[in-house]
C-alpha cells in the first residue's frame, strides 16, 4: 500500500468515526484521480483521492454541488480535505450503463439519460469562485491539436501534405461554426456509458469535474455516439429526435428543422471523436494506459461514416479512407506481430 492510500484510509475512518472499514478500489479512470468504495457494515460511501497538484478539487466540488443541488442524481459531497485532496461522497451504485445496456433496455435507459441531460442543461451557469470554462473556438482548436500531435503524428507516424492541411482546415472551420451556432449550456463533457450509473428512477452521474459552458448537443453526442459502445444509426436517430423534442419543449432550443439539428449532432460528433483519438493515443504513449487503443477502430469508423455525408467534411472522409485507415491497419498489424 502506498503512502497516499494509508493517509486516505486514516482520514476516511476518522471522518466516519470508525476504527475500521473496508475500502476497495473502483475502476481507474483516465485522470490521476482514484476512487474507492468504503463499507462499514451494510453502509457504503465513495472516497476520492485527487492529488492536489495534479487534479485540484475546486472544479469537482463546484460542479458536483451544483448538479446535486439542482436535483440531479450526482454525488452528495459529505466531507472534504482540500490540502490532501480527499473527498467523501455518497455512493450512487456500482452498475454502469455500459454493463446494463442491451437491445431491449437500450431505448428506455437512453431516454432516462436524456431526461437527466435536459435537466442538466437547464442548470444555472456557475458564478463565484469557480466559473465554468467556455467551450469556444480556442478550446476546440486545442482539442483538435491533440488529434494531430498524439494520433496522427505520434501514434500513426503521419506527415500531412499541404492538401491534407487545407482539407482538414475546411472541416475544422465548419466544426467550430456548427458549435458556435448552438445554444450554450451547462455541459458535462464526458456524458457516456461509463459515467452513468444504473438507478431505478434516474441515472447516477459521475466524473463531473470537466464541465464547461458548451454546445447543446455535445453531451448528446457523448451519450449516443459513445466511444465504448456503438449502436446502429436506425436505433440512434429516434433518440436524437427525442432529445430534440424535449429541448424544444423546455425552451432550450428555438424551433428549427430536425435535419439542421441532426447536422449539429453529426459535426459535433466528428469534433469529439477526433479529440478522443488524440486523447486515447496520449493515454497510451504518455501514461501507459494501452487498453484505450482497443477503442480506436470504433472511433475511426464513426468519423469515416459521418464525414461522407456533408460536402465540407468530404476531404476529412477522403483523408481517413486513403491515409488514416491504411496507417491504422499497418499499425495494428505491427502490434499483433509484436
Amino acid at each position: 500500500m502506498n503512502h497516499r492510500f494509508h493517509a486516505l484510509k486514516h482520514w476516511t475512518m476518522h471522518t466516519l468515526n470508525q476504527n475500521e472499514c473496508r475500502i476497495e478500489p473502483l475502476i481507474t479512470e483516465a485522470s490521476k484521480r482514484q476512487f474507492y468504495r468504503v463499507q462499514v457494515g451494510s453502509k457504503t460511501w465513495v472516497v476520492m483521492d485527487s492529488p492536489p497538484k495534479e487534479e485540484p478539487l475546486g472544479p469537482f466540488l463546484a460542479v458536483a454541488q451544483a448538479m446535486y443541488q439542482g436535483g440531479l442524481n450526482a454525488p452528495e459531497i459529505l466531507a472534504t480535505d482540500m490540502e490532501q485532496g480527499f473527498v467523501l461522497m455518497s455512493d450512487l451504485g456500482d452498475t454502469m450503463y455500459s454493463q446494463a445496456l442491451g437491445d431491449s433496455s437500450m431505448t428506455r435507459l437512453y431516454q432516462d439519460a436524456i431526461d437527466a441531460l435536459i435537466q442538466l442543461h437547464q442548470l444555472p451557469l456557475l458564478q463565484g469562485k469557480y466559473v465554468l470554462p467556455q467551450f469556444d473556438a480556442a478550446f476546440i482548436k486545442q482539442e483538435l491539436g491533440y488529434f494531430h500531435q498524439w494520433f496522427l503524428t505520434k501514434h500513426l507516424g503521419l506527415s500531412l501534405t499541404q492538401g491534407n492541411e487545407v482539407g482538414l482546415a475546411l472541416a475544422y472551420d465548419t466544426m467550430i461554426a456548427m458549435a458556435e451556432a448552438q445554444p450554450q449550456v451547462f455541459t458535462h463533457r464526458d456524458y457516456h456509458s461509463r459515467n452513468l450509473i444504473l438507478h431505478p428512477q434516474r441515472p447516477g452521474i459521475v466524473d463531473v469535474q470537466d464541465a464547461v459552458i458548451g454546445p447543446l448537443v455535445y453531451d448528446l453526442v457523448s451519450l449516443l455516439k459513445d466511444c465504448y459502445v456503438k449502436w446502429p444509426t436506425e436505433r440512434i436517430t429516434p433518440l436524437v429526435h427525442y432529445f430534440y423534442m424535449q429541448a424544444e419543449n423546455n425552451q432550450l432550443l428555438q424551433p428549427m428543422p430536425f435535419k439542421d439539428f441532426l447536422a449539429w449532432f453529426d459535426w459535433m460528433g466528428m469534433q469529439r471523436h477526433l479529440k478522443v483519438l488524440g486523447i486515447f493515443s496520449r493515454l497510451h504513449h504518455r501514461d501507459g494506459k494501452s487498453h484505450y487503443l482497443n477503442h480506436l477502430p470504433r472511433i475511426i469508423e464513426y468519423v469515416t461514416e459521418v464525414s461522407a455525408n456533408y460536402p465540407a467534411s468530404l476531404p476529412l472522409h477522403q483523408f481517413f479512407v486513403s491515409t488514416v485507415q491504411p496507417a491504422m491497419q499497418k499499425q495494428l498489424s505491427h502490434r499483433q506481430v509484436g
